[in-house]
């Protein structure tokens, strides 16, 4: 995708991420949340604060 994008590719990472918590604190649905950010974290370009912030979710998730 063209750096255009970019903003749009954090934003939409930020929005599975903060579905996955949802999903785990009201459905204590682990499978589902880890998929969702799964799904986070597998997207490219997104900026080093949002991959950190994805990836400590689902290094917590994990656990």
């Amino acid at each position: 995708m063209p750096t255009a994008f970019d903003e749009i590719k954090n934003q939409v990472a930020l929005s599975l991420r903060a579905m996955s918590i949802v999903v785990l604190n009201s459905f204590s649905n682990i499978d589902v949340s880890l998929d969702l950010i799964n799904k986070a974290n597998n997207i490219t370009g997104l900026n080093v604060e949002t991959r950190d912030n994805v990836q400590d979710v689902k290094n917590n998730l994990q656990i």
